[in-house]
C-alpha cells in the first residue's frame, strides 16, 4: 500500500498534469520505423566535431507494451547518445524507455525520460541520469524553410566543478531537435542539432540521412536486388538496386525465423540505379535475408526479391 501512495505522490508533484495536458504530445516524438535523424554534433570529453545519425530501426512488444529501438539519440536525460527502446504513452505523453534491470522504483521495467505533455513552467522528474527538469513552453523554430512549434526544456545535472544545465527542444511532427549544455568545467559546452531528417515517408533537410545514394539516373532494363558487399560483413554493407519506375520501394531486412528487424528503404524513388548502406551494429551474428519490394504506381504491380547476407562480429 505504501508503494502505491508512493507512486501516486510521485506521479501528481512531478509530472503536473491535473491542470491542463497537451493532446498533441505524441507529435512531439514520432515513432515510426524508417525515421532518420541527423545532427551536427560537438561534445565534450575530448571535444570533436562530426555528425550522429540517429535512426528508428525496429519496433517489438515488451510486456504487452510497444516499443520502438532507437539508436543515437541525443536525449538529454539519458546521458549522451543512446540506444534503446522506446515508447510514447498516447494517453499521457509520456517518453519512456525499457529498462530490463528493472531500476526505477516508481514504474516497472520502465525510465521516465520526459513528459512531452509538460507546458509552460511544469516541473518533471526522470528516472535517467538526471532528475531536475523544467518545461518553458512552446515557441515557433524556423527550419528547413518552414516554422514550426517548439517545446523547450531547461534541466540541471551534476554537481560541484562538474555541475550545469541542459536545454534542449523537440519539434511538433518531427521530433528531438536540438541539444545544448553548459558545464563549469572546459570544455564549457556541448551541442547537437538537427540538420536533416527522414519522418513518416517526408524528407526534411540535408538528404543523405537516409543513407540511399543515387548511382545514375539511367533508367534500368528492370527492377533489381543485387548481393551486398562484402558478405559476410562487420558490422556496414552496402546494397545496390534497381528502380524501373517511380513508385514506393522498401528494403526490409529479416532474421532467419522471418521476423523483421531493421528497415533500411521506405520512400518514394525516381527511376535510377541506387545504394544503400545496413548497419548491423545492434544485431547478434548470423544468417538474415534482406528483401526489396517496389510497386510500380503506373500498373499496381508489385516487384519483391530476396537476397541472404551474413553478419560476422
Amino acid at each position: 500500500m505504501k508503494k502505491i501512495l508512493l507512486v501516486l505522490l510521485f506521479f501528481s508533484i512531478c509530472i503536473n498534469e491535473a491542470e491542463s495536458h497537451d493532446t498533441n504530445a505524441v507529435k512531439y516524438f514520432p515513432l515510426t520505423v524508417g525515421n532518420v535523424y541527423l545532427y551536427s554534433d560537438y561534445s565534450c570529453c575530448p571535444p570533436h566535431s562530426s555528425y550522429i545519425k540517429s535512426r528508428v530501426t525496429q519496433e517489438s512488444i515488451i510486456n504487452n507494451k510497444k516499443y520502438y529501438y532507437c539508436t543515437n539519440f541525443p536525449i538529454s536525460t539519458e546521458g549522451d547518445f543512446v540506444n534503446g527502446w522506446y515508447r510514447v504513452d498516447s494517453l499521457s505523453g509520456n517518453l519512456y524507455r525499457y529498462d530490463s534491470n528493472n531500476s526505477c522504483i516508481f514504474i516497472p521495467y520502465e525510465k521516465f525520460i520526459d513528459s512531452l505533455s509538460a507546458l509552460n513552467g511544469d516541473s518533471i522528474k526522470s528516472c535517467g541520469i538526471y532528475t531536475s527538469v523544467f518545461c518553458f513552453g512552446t515557441s515557433n523554430i524556423s527550419l528547413f524553410g518552414n516554422t514550426y512549434t517548439a517545446k523547450k526544456f531547461w534541466q540541471g545535472l551534476g554537481s560541484g566543478s562538474y555541475s550545469g544545465y541542459y536545454q534542449y527542444f523537440y519539434i511538433k511532427d518531427i521530433g528531438y531537435y536540438k541539444r545544448y549544455s553548459e558545464y563549469n568545467h572546459p570544455p564549457s559546452n556541448a551541442s547537437a542539432t538537427l540538420i536533416g531528417c527522414y519522418v513518416n515517408g517526408v524528407l526534411y533537410g540535408d538528404t543523405s540521412t537516409t543513407d540511399i545514394r543515387k548511382l545514375s539516373s539511367d533508367i534500368p532494363l528492370s527492377f533489381a536486388l543485387a548481393q551486398n558487399y562484402p558478405n559476410p560483413f562487420n558490422p556496414t554493407t552496402k546494397i545496390k538496386f534497381d528502380v524501373v519506375k517511380s513508385g514506393n520501394v522498401k528494403i526490409l531486412v529479416y532474421d532467419i525465423l522471418g521476423r523483421e528487424v531493421q528497415t533500411l528503404v521506405n520512400e518514394m524513388l525516381q527511376p535510377g540505379k541506387y545504394e544503400t548502406t545496413f548497419d548491423g551494429s545492434n544485431l547478434t551474428s548470423g544468417i538474415y535475408f534482406y528483401r526489396l519490394t517496389a510497386l510500380d504506381n503506373s500498373s499496381n504491380v508489385t516487384f519483391t526479391e530476396t537476397k541472404r547476407l551474413v553478419y560476422l562480429k
